[in-house]
């Protein structure tokens, strides 16, 4: 009684009133599908000032990330540095400083922690990013404990502006 009267379909009726369906809806479904084909050609490259302006959001996202893992009680911040880029801007701005031998003992971590995920040949180029990302979490670790304001760091390194010319 909730859903409705009973009716007494059976399996044979419900699949030809299922076959019905299918080729009413399909006639108009082929034309939307035109319509999708030509909006996907129509997908343009993004130009320079929107490249800017994603560059700049990321950077504002990131800081404001930044600033709710100061006031959290977490020990690790929850970001994934993707393709090392938050890295390498805090690198190139000189942030971020690695001598030698710090380099090498974050790639010899690094290495450990891959071999107990695999047991396949690792890569130099993982190992290196891997190295990259453990390097920016003990970074953030350690500007926690310091209290570091990101913004006003990046601010006195020109990083608002640097960014909008960074060519990744």
């Amino acid at each position: 009684e909730e859903y409705g009267e009973w009716h007494g379909l059976s399996a044979m009726t419900f699949c030809k009133w299922i076959k019905g369906y299918v080729n009413t809806t399909k006639i108009s479904a082929m034309r939307e599908l035109e319509k999708i084909k030509k909006m996907e050609n129509q997908e343009k490259e993004p130009t320079p000032e929107e490249l800017v302006e994603n560059k700049v959001k990321w950077l504002k996202h990131f800081v404001d990330k930044y600033n709710d893992y100061l006031k959290s009680d977490l020990e690790e911040m929850d970001y994934h540095d993707f393709m090392n880029k938050l890295f390498h801007f805090l690198y190139r701005l000189e942030i971020l400083k690695v001598s030698d031998k710090k380099g090498d003992k974050y790639l010899k971590r690094a290495k450990v922690m891959m071999r107990s995920l695999s047991k396949r040949h690792i890569d130099e180029e993982d190992m290196q990013r891997k190295a990259k990302q453990l390097l920016i979490m003990d970074w953030l670790k350690d500007a926690k404990k310091k209290k570091v304001d990101l913004a006003v760091l990046i601010e006195l390194k020109d990083g608002w502006e640097f960014i909008k010319t960074w060519e990744e």
